[in-house]
């Protein structure tokens, strides 16, 4: 898969770091509820430097992300493949 959807939230990151820890957990995992009650097709949920990135080919998965609560915005992207 080389496809991802980029997942930006807002507030989540002014938290202390154990409160932020649980509200991304949170969000990681009503992320892949509406994903999979959308029966949109996804790999891997990654947490990372204050972004959540989706491993999917189907560019219906941005849109399905986006109408999650706490989602500011989404954006379907291409990996670069590292050497």
């Amino acid at each position: 898969m080389n496809n991802i959807v980029i997942v930006r939230y807002g507030e989540l990151s002014l938290k202390s770091p154990g409160v932020r820890n649980f509200f991304e957990r949170t969000l990681v995992n009503n992320l892949k509820a509406m994903l999979e009650q959308q029966a949109v097709s996804y790999n891997e949920v990654i947490r990372d430097r204050g972004r959540i990135f989706i491993e999917s080919d189907d560019p219906a998965a941005a849109e399905v992300c986006s109408n999650v609560f706490g989602v500011v915005s989404t954006s379907f992207a291409r990996k670069s493949i590292q050497i």
